[in-house]
C-alpha cells in the first residue's frame, strides 16, 4: 500500500486491488451498484467503488454453491462460490470506469445470468452492506 493514502481513504487504486477484498481495504466507502440482474430470488449486483477505481461482484439470496463473478474489458476475472448463508461478493478487479466491466452469476441448477456494463449512475439502494460481511 501507498505511503500516500490517508487512513480511512483508499487503501488500493486500480490493479493493486485485484484479488482483493473491498472491506480490508475500504473500498465499500462510497461504493454503488452500477448494474443489476435478477433471476428468481437469486439477485446480482455489479459493485463500483469510484475511490479505488474497482469493482466486484455481489450475489444475495442465493443458495450454497452458487458463484459471483466479475470480469473486465481485457477478461480479468475473480469469482467466489457461496460456501454458507445465502450471499457472497467476490473479490476485486480494476475498473477505471463502471462500464469496463460485468458481474454474472453461475447457479447450481445450471442457470447463468449476467448484468450488462456498469452504467454512469448509481442504481437503487443496495440489499446488503458489504461492511457487515468479513
Amino acid at each position: 500500500m501507498s505511503e500516500e493514502r490517508t487512513a480511512g481513504g483508499p487503501g488500493c487504486i486500480g490493479t493493486e486491488c485485484r484479488a482483493k477484498g473491498p472491506q480490508r481495504l475500504n473500498c465499500h466507502i462510497g461504493v454503488w451498484t452500477a448494474a443489476a440482474a435478477q433471476r428468481g430470488d437469486a439477485y446480482l449486483e455489479l459493485r463500483y467503488s469510484p475511490g479505488c477505481r474497482s469493482a466486484w461482484a455481489r450475489l444475495t439470496e442465493a443458495g450454497v454453491g452458487d458463484t459471483a463473478r466479475v470480469m473486465t474489458e481485457q477478461g480479468v476475472i475473480q469469482e467466489r462460490s457461496i460456501s454458507y448463508d445465502g450471499d457472497t461478493y467476490s473479490m476485486m478487479v480494476e475498473a477505471p470506469y463502471p462500464a469496463a466491466v460485468k458481474a454474472c452469476a453461475d447457479l447450481r441448477d445450471g442457470e447463468n445470468f449476467c448484468t450488462g456494463v456498469g452504467g454512469g449512475k448509481p442504481l437503487r439502494e443496495s440489499v446488503t452492506d458489504e461492511s457487515e460481511r468479513g
